[in-house]
């Protein structure tokens, strides 16, 4: 909280200002970063999907490639002359030369279907040697070379690390890729030899090349020894030899997951230890090869960063034109709201008399006019005070007048003097001081609230009296709740209600009656109840005295409407009266009012 203090303290358009500064520079600058993240992922979607599209051009060229290789390894298979002839046994030199120029002939037809083959080669177990070109032989017998027996051992296709040289036929340092697959006898399905066909390294470079724009390409065997690669992956040897240790995982794992096209779960990823390339990883199941397509993120990045400028740059100047609209509205805001501060700081002074301009239907416009029609308000509210003030008064002055009647005063004290000559002195005594009693909370030293142990007090008081003088007449019970004697009460409020009882309710019957004061609470709510047993009212007289107590002029039953009179005006509507009665019943009178009622001048 001490923190923000400071922020606090600051005047109305001051933190209006820094608030709308933080409402519009916060959402810009985060609407721009967001944008910005956008746009830059967006860019290395394309870059990388264009990647994925491109490896996927050149695996279905390099596939095409050597599923050709792989037909023409059936093609060679299944030509009668060699199936004749790696079944025969030669007699002499001059009739395996013979066969060895019929069936080279063959080959060299079946190879000019496929100009990317360097050479095609079958070496039979028999000694035979034929191939599809004119050069010479490295050697008379090759089956005691490895990749001979390594080719006739497997009963699948082989393929061999690039070499420098035709494993067959002397030729000059190029470069070779080489592929061997068993040559086996159709009727017999033994193994009497191999085919070996080989091409030039050359002719995929037209395949890889494409990639140069992105990064490098590289083609790996079985052993993790590169086959082909791009001119970038020569010239970092060292990336090329990483690719063995990298763990690569499937790219739907990977964070490139939502760039991917559907054809491309196939692909695994990893990164370079340095992060200078991503790494696209697809396995070439026909000769156990693996395929690494590498991306620059250098390239990746290198689209983002005119975009990063232009980004930033909106973003500055939306910036300044926040805060100028900030300054403008802020001005707009707390204008009028620093009239109507001066305005309240009149009022405090005791000036009713301003008024707030209204200048437009806004929020502001519409807090002035609520502001003047609380002005009206309260100068009604003060009359009204005014007016309550002196009603209070002259009801209270007309309480007190009731009290001190004469023929009250007359009454009481004859009784008085009668009691002494009758000898009763004791009575008198008692009513004197009962008398006193009377006055004394009655007048309570001007104060118009008094606590409820006062006001039944009072009330006893008049109760004593008036059963001096009516002593056969009725009795009476006082009953109050302890922990409420101490609550604060209008005075004056039960002595009434008393007399009713006793000048309206006991004295016209004929036998002695009851009557019950009761002080209880009920929740935070204060019960005074007065009951009698007396004569009641029949229907007609209680609809009349309701409608004489609801009537703003005089009253015939002028005590209890002075009580109602004084508890609306003390606690408006926060306070009731209630009156039940039956004929030949009785009455009761209930009060409820505040139980946590403080006045300003306790007694």
């Amino acid at each position: 909280m001490k923190k923000i203090q400071p922020f606090l303290n600051m005047n109305m358009r001051k933190r209006i200002l820094i608030f709308f500064l933080f409402l519009s520079l916060i959402p810009t600058i985060v609407v721009g970063f967001a944008s910005l993240g956008i746009t830059r992922r967006e860019l290395v979607k394309q870059s990388f999907q264009s990647g994925i599209e491109i490896t996927d051009r050149m695996i279905a060229e390099l596939d095409t490639r050597l599923s050709e290789i792989d037909n023409l390894f059936q093609v060679v298979t299944d030509t009668p002359a060699l199936q004749t002839a790696m079944r025969q046994v030669f007699d002499g030199k001059q009739e395996q030369y013979s066969v060895d120029l019929k069936i080279s002939s063959d080959l060299s037809v079946i190879s000019q279907y496929n100009s990317d083959i360097s050479g095609v080669y079958v070496i039979g177990e028999n000694g035979g040697i034929y191939k599809s070109n004119n050069n010479s032989l490295n050697a008379l017998d090759l089956r005691d070379r490895d990749w001979y027996r390594e080719v006739l051992s497997s009963g699948e296709t082989i393929s061999f690390s690039p070499h420098r040289y035709s494993y067959v036929v002397k030729t000059v340092d190029s470069g070779y890729l080489s592929f061997g697959r068993a040559f086996v006898d159709i009727a017999s399905g033994r193994r009497t030899g191999i085919i070996l066909i080989e091409l030039e390294q050359s002719i995929f470079s037209s395949i890889i090349d494409r990639w140069k724009d992105l990064g490098f390409v590289a083609i790996c065997d079985q052993n993790g020894s590169p086959v082909l690669s791009s001119d970038s992956a020569r010239n970092s040897p060292e990336i090329i030899s990483s690719l063995k240790s990298m763990e690569f995982l499937p790219l739907q794992e990977s964070t490139l997951a939502s760039y991917l096209p559907d054809r491309s779960s196939t692909y695994s990823m990893n990164a370079a230890s340095d992060n200078s390339y991503i790494v696209i990883q697809k396995a070439l199941p026909w000769c156990g090869w693996t395929l690494y397509s590498a991306i620059s993120t250098d390239h990746l990045n290198a689209s983002g960063l005119k975009i990063t400028s232009a980004i930033l740059l909106i973003s500055a100047i939306t910036g300044i034109l926040c805060i100028f609209c900030s300054m403008l509205i802020s001005d707009t805001i707390t204008r009028p709201l620093g009239k109507l501060v001066a305005l309240i700081g009149q009022v405090k002074q005791g000036n009713f008399q301003v008024q707030m301009p209204i200048r437009g239907k806004d929020e502001i416009s519409t807090l002035g006019r609520h502001f003047n029609d609380m002005i009206h308000h309260i100068q009604r509210l003060l009359e009204e005070i005014r007016e309550g003030s002196q009603k209070l008064r002259k009801s209270e002055l007309a309480a007190l007048q009731a009290q001190i009647a004469p023929h009250f005063l007359y009454n009481t004290l004859d009784s008085i003097i009668w009691l002494i000559r009758s000898g009763q002195r004791q009575q008198a005594i008692e009513m004197t001081r009962a008398l006193s009693g009377f006055f004394r909370l009655g007048i309570s030293r001007g104060y118009d609230i008094i606590s409820l142990r006062d006001e039944l007090e009072h009330v006893k008081s008049y109760l004593i009296i008036q059963k001096i003088r009516y002593d056969e007449k009725f009795s009476y019970t006082i009953q109050a709740d302890p922990d409420i004697l101490d609550c604060y009460v209008l005075k004056l409020i039960l002595q009434p209600l008393v007399e009713n009882a006793i000048y309206h309710g006991i004295k016209p019957t004929d036998r002695v009656c009851r009557i019950d004061i009761s002080a209880g609470k009920q929740e935070d709510w204060i019960l005074l109840k007065v009951r009698d047993n007396g004569r009641g009212m029949t229907e007609e007289e209680f609809s009349r005295l309701k409608a004489d107590l609801e009537s703003p002029g005089p009253s015939q039953s002028y005590g209890l409407k002075n009580v109602k009179l004084r508890l609306d005006i003390f606690f408006e509507e926060q306070c009731s009266l209630n009156i039940q009665s039956g004929y030949g019943t009785g009455t009761e009178i209930t009060i409820r009012i505040p139980r946590h009622f403080h006045p300003a001048n306790p007694v």
